[in-house]
């Protein structure tokens, strides 16, 4: 339980040192979900789905490399299975915004419904 405590701290103090860039990627899936909505395209495709979740796990692997580097650690220092989890789940929340914000794009790019 200690861990979750951790967890859900840390995301809190990140929201608060990055509230800005936090409003701005959700104003900019608002917006693309409401040109996805107003364009006449169906809400659902398929076709998007699956390369948004590609695009997301993609994004997901390369996070886990990126990230310890971010905070002047490195891989070789993730040993705990705790570091392993947060690492897995730090990387898996950039890996939502990445499909949040790629699937409505090839949704938009693809055919008309």
């Amino acid at each position: 339980m200690h861990n979750l405590n951790l967890a859900f701290y840390m995301m809190v103090g990140w929201l608060e040192l990055h509230w800005v860039p936090a409003v701005i990627v959700l104003g900019l899936v608002a917006a693309l979900f409401a040109m996805l909505m107003f364009s006449g395209k169906r809400l659902w495709c398929g076709k998007a789905f699956r390369a948004g979740l590609g695009i997301a796990v993609a994004a997901w692997a390369a996070f886990i490399l990126i990230l310890p580097s971010m905070t002047r650690s490195s891989l070789g220092q993730v040993t705990y299975s705790t570091d392993w989890i947060m690492l897995a789940l730090m990387s898996a929340g950039f890996a939502a915004v990445a499909f949040v914000l790629a699937y409505p794009t090839l949704a938009l790019m693809g055919k008309k419904a």
